[in-house]
C-alpha cells in the first residue's frame, strides 16, 4: 500500500510539471515562519483553537473508554478485539461520511458548517454519556456502549467530515499560509496541545472526577468549538468562496 501511494504521487507531481502548474514551486522558508503565521493570521489562530478542542474531546473520550474497558473486558484479547471493532466502524463511519453527507454538505452549504455538525454531534454524545452514567461503577453496563459510540462517533466524524472541511478553508488562503502555517499547527500546536489535554485528564483522574463530570466538561468544549468553527467564516483573512473557474480554450 505504501508502493502505492507513492507510485500515486509520482504521477500526480509529473502531471503537474506536464501542466505547467506554477504552484507546485518550492515555498521556502524556515519552520518557525509557521509560528509568525500563526501569530498575525485570525484564521490560523481559529483553526490552532479548534484543532486543540477536538483534539480535547477525542483525548477525553478515549481516556474514558480506556478506564471502563479495563473494567469491562478482564481479558487481553477480547480488549484487544474490541478496540479494533472500534477502528473497524470509526473507519466505516469516516468513508461513508465522505462519501455521502459531507460531500453534500460542503457543496450545498460550506465547510463551516461541516465543522458546525461535527462539533454538535460530539455535543450531543457527550450529553447523553452525562445522562446515562451518573456513578461510577453502576453505570458500567449502560456506560460502555454509549461510551463506545462516542469514540465511534468522534473519530469518524473527524476524519470524515472535519479534515475534509479543514483542507478545503485552507484553499481559501495564501500559500505561506496554507503550508507554512498549517504544517505549524499540526505539528507543534498539535503535539503541545496532546500534552496539557493528556495532563488535564489525569489530573482530573487524580482529583476522583467522575465519568458525568468529565462527560459535562467535553459538552462545554463541544459548545465552544461549534462557537469557533462559526467564528472561522467571518475571519478577515479568509478568502470567500468562489465559483469554479471555467476551462480555459485551447490555443490554435
Amino acid at each position: 500500500m505504501l508502493a502505492l501511494a507513492l507510485g500515486v504521487l509520482l504521477f500526480l507531481s509529473e502531471a503537474q510539471e506536464r501542466a505547467g502548474d506554477s504552484q507546485g514551486e518550492p515555498v521556502g522558508g524556515s519552520f518557525w515562519a509557521g509560528a509568525r503565521e500563526l501569530l498575525t493570521r485570525p484564521f490560523l489562530r481559529y483553526m490552532a483553537i479548534l484543532m486543540l478542542l477536538g483534539d480535547g474531546i477525542g483525548t477525553l473520550a478515549y481516556a474514558l473508554l480506556a478506564d471502563y474497558s479495563k473494567a469491562h473486558f478482564t481479558d487481553k484479547v477480547a480488549r484487544t478485539a474490541f478496540y479494533n471493532d472500534l477502528d473497524l466502524y470509526a473507519n466505516i463511519l469516516g468513508v461513508v461520511l465522505q462519501l455521502t453527507v459531507t460531500r453534500w454538505l460542503m457543496m450545498r452549504r460550506s465547510p463551516i458548517a461541516a465543522l458546525v455538525v461535527t462539533a454538535s454531534v460530539n455535543l450531543l454524545l457527550l450529553v447523553a454519556i452525562v445522562a446515562w452514567v451518573p456513578g461510577a461503577m453502576p453505570g458500567v453496563s449502560l456506560g460502555l456502549p454509549l461510551l463506545a459510540v462516542l469514540m465511534i462517533g468522534t473519530r469518524g466524524f473527524t476524519y470524515g467530515m472535519t479534515k475534509p472541511a479543514s483542507d478545503a478553508l485552507y484553499t481559501r488562503v495564501p500559500r505561506e499560509t496554507r503550508y507554512k502555517g498549517k504544517n505549524f499547527i499540526e505539528t507543534a500546536v498539535w503535539r503541545l496541545g496532546d500534552v496539557l489535554v493528556t495532563s488535564g485528564v489525569s489530573l482530573f483522574g487524580t482529583l476522583g472526577v467522575g465519568v458525568a463530570s468529565m462527560a459535562g466538561f467535553g459538552v462545554g468544549v463541544s459548545a465552544l468549538s461549534a462557537w469557533v468553527a462559526r467564528q472561522i467564516g467571518r475571519a478577515p483573512d479568509l478568502a470567500p468562496e468562489t465559483a469554479a473557474q471555467p476551462p480555459v480554450a485551447r490555443r490554435a
